[in-house]
């Protein structure tokens, strides 16, 4: 139908330069710079807190992993964990 309107309106030309979106914070998000370097004993808190909360989720997930493996044990004729030997440099 050439004589046919669209029924959706025209939307307006808008150009936005990629400079103004990369300079400028995000309106709705605080502004966070970091303040030079962190301490050495902040940083060895933050990273033995990403430890400690590594190893809880690991043991936690350990009853999970030792049913799964089993599982696998179970279904299957090989190891749990397949091994290959690889044609190669070593």
């Amino acid at each position: 139908m050439s004589g046919a309107r669209s029924s959706q309106p025209s939307m307006p030309a808008v150009t936005v330069r990629f400079d103004d979106v990369i300079s400028r914070p995000h309106r709705s998000m605080p502004h966070m710079e970091r303040s030079g370097q962190q301490s050495a004993s902040a940083e060895f808190t933050g990273r033995a807190l990403n430890f400690g909360v590594a190893l809880v989720l690991l043991l936690l997930a350990l009853p999970l992993l030792l049913v799964i493996a089993l599982a696998v044990r179970c279904t299957s004729r090989g190891p749990v964990l397949y091994t290959q030997r690889r044609v190669g440099l070593d």
